[in-house]
């Protein structure tokens, strides 16, 4: 989830953090009425910080675009859990959240008290990074085989087929399924089609002309079937998509990503 103008600023944790956050986020004196969010199977805490201070809330995964409601000049500070990660910092299942948002001081296992302080004084990210380090220091997270089936996922761009997914996982697909949705908050092949989604809108990110090839290297049936999956996800083509605030957006995200990895070479 990413609202505001296109002043917005990424930045990522400390590394400690990032096995479980994938970026903060910042949008300051946001001018838009609403934003658009699109499925990337992921949970966000979100501050909205203005004169009086800030009040937190978890927004959920969602399973098509969705429109939420911004309060003009306020600040938005968000931190943007990695798919599965959120159950470390929360007391819900994200299925919990689906479709949804809820305020944080009912879901949240840590307080972020004064934190609209730290942003006056231009430390914002690194008090984050204190907060939640310091929380971890007293809870461990345990990885399980949700972790391992998330990775294999994406390995596979979304292909990995159900039966797959079962075995890796060491249950039945029903177990499975229960599992899954409680960690993430999507269904296991609705997740699937999300990454699917997002490695074929970093492609045309990244110059792909012909939607034909695009489509077949990523297991769609034909183009057709992805121009669906697009239109489900965005409501908008590929083509149109690819031009929109929501692709600008996510693109100057990837072109963070893309800068970070430059530096460590």
């Amino acid at each position: 989830m990413e609202v505001g103008n296109s002043d917005i600023e990424f930045s990522l944790p400390a590394p400690p953090l990032r096995r479980y956050i994938t970026h903060y986020w910042l949008s300051c004196n946001n001018q838009d009425p609403y934003c658009g969010i699109l499925p990337d199977g992921t949970i966000d805490l979100v501050f909205n910080i203005d004169e009086w201070g800030s009040i937190c809330r978890v927004y959920g995964a969602v399973t098509q675009k969705i429109d939420y409601s911004l309060n003009l000049h306020s600040h938005y500070l968000g931190i943007n859990f990695k798919p599965g990660q959120s159950r470390h910092f929360l007391t819900a299942a994200a299925n919990e959240f689906t479709n949804n948002y809820e305020a944080a001081d009912k879901a949240l296992a840590l307080s972020f008290d004064g934190i609209e302080d730290s942003l006056s004084r231009g430390n914002v990210f690194q008090s984050l990074d204190t907060v939640l380090m310091q929380y971890l220091r007293c809870r461990q997270p345990m990885a399980t085989s949700i972790d391992e089936l998330l990775n294999a996922l994406e390995a596979s761009q979304g292909q990995l087929p159900l039966n797959d997914c079962a075995a890796l996982y060491g249950k039945s697909t029903r177990q499975l399924q229960r599992d899954f949705a409680n960690a993430i908050g999507v269904s296991v092949k609705l997740y699937a089609q999300i990454i699917r989604f997002h490695f074929a809108s970093r492609a045309m990110f990244k110059g792909a002309q012909n939607l034909a090839d695009l489509a077949a290297s990523l297991g769609y049936s034909d183009q057709s079937h992805m121009n669906r999956d697009f239109r489900r996800f965005t409501e908008l083509s590929p083509v149109a998509f690819s031009s929109s605030r929501a692709a600008f957006l996510q693109d100057r995200y990837f072109h963070f990503l893309e800068t970070i990895e430059q530096q460590k070479t």
